[in-house]
């Protein structure tokens, strides 16, 4: 593991590259989308309107934490191998099958 450590809100991000902090940012933003979202479809009732268009921002919300994920699981393969194996359950198996 590497000295250089960013720390952003009290949270230790082992990494000091722009590129590597930008995508973790890119990440967590889609990562609250996708639980708003997911949130906000879920309370809603099905149908048109409300409950079809969160669940179409959740889905691609969680796609794009889907790719970010490996992504930065990739650039740190040696430390984060273990998160490779756990992305593709993060995504539920519906909407894997719709991509």
């Amino acid at each position: 593991m590497t000295d250089d450590v960013t720390i952003i809100a009290g949270i230790p991000i082992p990494s000091t590259s722009p590129l590597f902090l930008s995508a973790v940012g890119v990440h967590v933003l889609l990562g609250l989308a996708s639980t708003v979202a997911g949130l906000v479809a879920m309370l809603s009732l099905k149908g048109r309107g409300r409950h079809s268009d969160f669940g179409t921002i959740y889905f691609w919300s969680l796609s794009g934490v889907f790719v970010t994920a490996i992504g930065l699981s990739v650039v740190r393969w040696a430390e984060d191998y273990r998160l490779f194996v756990l992305v593709p359950l993060s995504h539920p198996a519906e909407s894997v099958c719709r991509i």
